[in-house]
């Protein structure tokens, strides 16, 4: 598995997880509190929409099947399920990413507005390198945000057009430090 960067995962989120990994040594039963499972659920969810961003339906895929099967019955189970049988049939996957970052806005650590959520990816797509993914974000993060932040994101996708990346990079941090588009 690729490694994370800081803006992938927090040190409080790696922190998480390792301690749960380190709960499962030596336990036949395993009885997860609440807020373990809820961390344990929310990366599923972060490590299944980044495997539909690289492409890796089948990645993807595994991600949401140990949601399916850690998530109690109703709502969330459900879409999860419609979610998997439409990775499993080799469905385009751009309906699944825009499922998941839906499910993610509110509830996400930190709790993320779906604004935030697409300034989030959009900073990570231009990372790693990928500019039309960011734009990508960009303009969903537009869309969601309405006229609060929109010149801001205007420069931003300016900055992109240009390939001015390092401004470009400085402007989305900049606006997910302030709570961009935070309600």
């Amino acid at each position: 598995m690729p490694a994370f960067s800081t803006a992938q995962i927090s040190n409080q989120e790696l922190d998480l997880i390792a301690g749960y990994i380190s709960s499962l040594e030596g336990r036949e039963h395993l009885h997860l509190e609440s807020s373990v499972l809820s961390a344990t659920v929310e990366m599923h969810h972060w490590m299944a929409l980044e495997s539909l961003k690289a492409d890796d339906a089948l990645e993807a895929a595994r991600h949401v099947s140990h949601i399916v099967d850690i998530v109690g019955a109703g709502d969330h189970q459900e879409t999860m399920q419609k979610i998997l049988k439409e990775l499993q049939q080799g469905e385009e996957t751009h309906t699944q990413e825009h499922d998941i970052e839906e499910m993610l806005a509110g509830s996400g650590s930190p709790n993320l507005t779906l604004t935030q959520l697409h300034l989030r990816q959009a900073l990570i797509s231009l990372t790693a390198g990928d500019i039309e993914e960011s734009k990508h974000h960009v303009a969903h993060a537009q869309d969601q945000a309405g006229g609060e932040i929109s010149g801001s994101l205007a420069e931003v996708l300016r900055s992109l057009e240009s390939q001015n990346l390092h401004d470009a990079e400085h402007e989305l941090q900049g606006l997910l430090d302030q709570g961009g588009g935070h309600h």
